[in-house]
């Protein structure tokens, strides 16, 4: 299953927009963690809601489905680590949700061919792994 990114409207988008427009020295991938930002909790319910639906609660890594009336078992995955890449932060096409297990294991492990790229890589040859967007996991 190829999945589909989320979409970004209203005040979500104007949250997300705000990030984008930030010099590209200025990004950092802390931003994610601040819990005290309640339009970023909004925007971060929004990423894992979609994804978890869109995905039919399975992991894209571990293909386990993990169907529960909670959020908690499953984290919001960026495919290309933010940490390293603050830029994607918000890249429907960097974003999935994984369970724990997975995320935990891949934490900021590099997945690209080219590890210092500058732009988002949009089809699977540059990623070293099956990516969730770009590829059908069982062709793998």
């Amino acid at each position: 299953m190829i999945s589909t990114p989320v979409t970004y409207n209203d005040t979500i988008k104007e949250k997300v927009d705000s990030f984008n427009s930030i010099a590209h020295s200025e990004k950092r991938g802390t931003y994610w963690n601040n819990k005290d930002d309640l339009e970023l909790e909004i925007v971060k319910k929004h990423i894992k809601e979609h994804y978890i639906h869109n995905q039919n609660y399975t992991c894209p890594y571990c293909q386990q489905r993990i169907v529960v009336e909670h959020n908690a078992v499953w984290d919001i995955e960026h495919i290309i680590p933010k940490s390293s890449h603050p830029q994607f932060l918000f890249e429907p096409q960097n974003l999935c949700v994984s369970c724990k297990d997975c995320n935990g294991e891949k934490l900021n492990k590099n997945v690209l061919v080219r590890p210092n790229a500058v732009r988002f890589p949009r089809d699977s040859t540059g990623y070293i792994f099956v990516h969730p967007h770009f590829d059908k996991y069982n062709d793998h």
